[in-house]
């Protein structure tokens, strides 16, 4: 469909529009599990450290050196649907609070 406009000239592909929007999961906003999450990227991290290692290597450079760190990660408390697990719980001011799936449309 994309290749079809394009070739009518309805559309040139330099431009794209996104918007998102918030749709309510089928999960009690009020029976929620609470969990600890650790908020650092550990394997982007890792996988960032990794591809930098490598294109050093490719250009004939030495590695990076990189601190491991031993202490343990932030942690911060989140809502967990027994029902739901994949929705997120969302509380921002003038939206309605409890779990939602965020949509994104380009």
């Amino acid at each position: 469909i994309v290749e079809q406009a394009i070739g009518h000239g309805l559309i040139g592909g330099r431009v794209f529009y996104s918007d998102s929007t918030h749709l309510k999961a089928s999960a009690n906003k009020n029976g929620y599990d609470i969990h600890q999450v650790a908020q650092k990227p550990v394997h982007y991290l890792e996988e960032l450290n990794s591809a930098i290692d490598a294109d050093r290597l490719a250009h004939g450079k030495k590695p990076l050196s990189h601190q491991d760190d031993d202490e343990e990660p932030p942690t911060k408390e989140i809502k967990i649907s027994p029902v739901d697990p994949d929705a997120g719980y969302m509380v921002r001011d003038g939206k309605p609070t409890g779990f939602f799936y965020l949509d994104h449309r380009t």
